[in-house]
């Protein structure tokens, strides 16, 4: 998962709609990201798993909002050198100036010596909280923190409540990472190996099981697109195993970034 969580989110939950689709296999590759989006990358898996499985699927790292994301699939699997946990909560960094001599590159660029002062003008306590030359607010400082400390328990809760691990054992490991075996022993992840033991896994959680050799896989990456914009945009990249046509058609009409399991028949019929 390497996009807004958001829409991954609402992409996941339209699969789990689309009763064509048999089941989802989420790829986790991410150093995380926003509570928010990672809230919502959960929330679509939990709303697909109400209608059929979901297997999340750590390929190398999932750390932090990642953890938060996947741990509503109905089982997950971690490649054995796969990397998870980092469960905390990251406040912004605050620069103080005090006292500069000098700023500018100097040479060409302006630049200036001496003592170099400046002053903050706001309204609104704790406005200018985080601004370099504002003056020291112990107690906006204090109330921002609390924020921290209420969203990392919120985050070992909402862990908990999707997977078999108390609170407290959470916090015992802290912000570190594990790699799988260690994961699964904690119990943040259901078993260890690579991507054909995921597909295995999902094939079993499906009503009427078939072997991997007969399942359909679409791979459409959400990518980077114009330089116009700091957004991820779709694209239309696939993977596909035999008619290109037949496949860059389901990922037009999908837009998904999850693997799509389907049966040679559901998928025929998804594109009549």
């Amino acid at each position: 998962v390497g996009c807004f969580g958001v829409e991954t989110g609402q992409l996941i939950r339209e699969l789990g709609e689309n009763d064509s689709v048999q089941g989802i296999l989420v790829r986790f590759s991410t150093p995380g990201g926003t509570v928010i989006g990672s809230e919502e990358i959960c929330d679509g898996i939990v709303s697909a798993t109400a209608r059929k499985p979901v297997v999340a699927y750590v390929q190398d790292l999932s750390a932090s909002g990642g953890v938060m994301g996947m741990v509503g699939a109905n089982h997950i699997v971690a490649h054995p050198s796969s990397m998870i946990g980092s469960i905390g909560v990251l406040g912004p960094m605050l620069k103080r100036y005090r006292d500069i001599t000098s700023l500018g590159s100097g040479l060409f660029g302006e630049q200036v010596t001496g003592k170099v002062t400046g002053k903050v003008l706001y309204a609104g306590e704790g406005k200018a909280f985080g601004h370099p030359f504002a003056e020291d607010d112990q107690d906006t400082e204090d109330y921002f923190q609390a924020l921290l400390n209420k969203t990392y328990e919120k985050f070992k809760a909402h862990v908990s409540g999707h997977r078999p691990v108390p609170p407290h054992a959470l916090h015992e490991i802290g912000a570190r990472i594990l790699l799988a075996e260690e994961a699964k022993q904690l119990k943040l992840i259901d078993s260890v190996g690579n991507e054909g033991r995921a597909l295995n896994v999902l094939s079993s959680l499906i009503k009427n099981p078939f072997s991997t050799d007969d399942l359909n896989l679409v791979h459409v990456r959400l990518k980077m697109g114009g330089q116009s914009l700091p957004f991820f945009s779709l694209s239309g990249e696939v993977k596909a195993q035999n008619d290109s046509a037949l496949y860059t058609e389901l990922a037009r009409s999908l837009r998904t970034e999850p693997f799509l399991l389907c049966s040679s028949y559901h998928l025929n019929r998804l594109l009549s």
